[in-house]
């Protein structure tokens, strides 16, 4: 079982840089909005020491399972439609 926490701050007074540059761990993790998009764009999700990873590159992606300590490359780019 995964436990996720959360926490609203108040973006006037931190940013989420300065956030993720104090949080402590290996493995983190910041994903911004972007700007453009307007009431869409004004969300950033920020974590640490996640249970999977997908790593991808133009010839394969790699899932890495923290949690069952399993990994696993295909041969194909996913990212990619």
């Amino acid at each position: 079982m995964v436990n996720y926490k959360s926490k609203a701050l108040n973006g006037d007074t931190i940013t989420p840089i300065s956030v993720f540059n104090r949080i402590q761990g290996k493995r983190k993790f910041l994903l911004e909005s972007s700007v453009s998009h307007g009431e869409k764009g004004r969300f950033s999700f920020i974590g640490l020491n996640p249970y999977k990873e997908i790593i991808g590159t133009e010839i394969e992606t790699k899932i890495i399972n923290h949690s069952t300590g399993t990994n696993e490359t295909v041969q194909k780019n996913h990212w990619k439609s």
